[in-house]
């Protein structure tokens, strides 16, 4: 995380997945043993200090649209822009 201008702040966090095991419960051998390649993924985040309760924030994930697998049988995420507005109210 890196202060870049006043009141803003920028920040990138990278995620390594190794090569890892699964298993198959819909191909015979019941369950079967699957190999799950390892994955890379980068993400981008910006905040902005609008005001001493107010901040603008805005995310960026998996910025190289890594294909990727975490569970077989589950969808993971393409890249994906998420932003928004947060107040502090105490």
């Amino acid at each position: 995380t890196v202060t870049a201008v006043k009141n803003t702040v920028l920040g990138l966090n990278y995620r390594y997945t190794g090569n890892r095991q699964d298993q198959d419960f819909n191909s015979p051998p019941y369950p079967a043993v699957v190999d799950l390649k390892h994955y890379s993924l980068l993400d981008a985040h910006v905040q902005f200090q609008a005001a001493k309760r107010l901040s603008l924030f805005a995310d960026l994930n998996n910025l190289l649209n890594e294909k990727y697998t975490d569970w077989l049988g589950y969808n993971t995420r393409q890249r994906n822009f998420m932003a928004g507005i947060r107040y502090q109210i105490n």
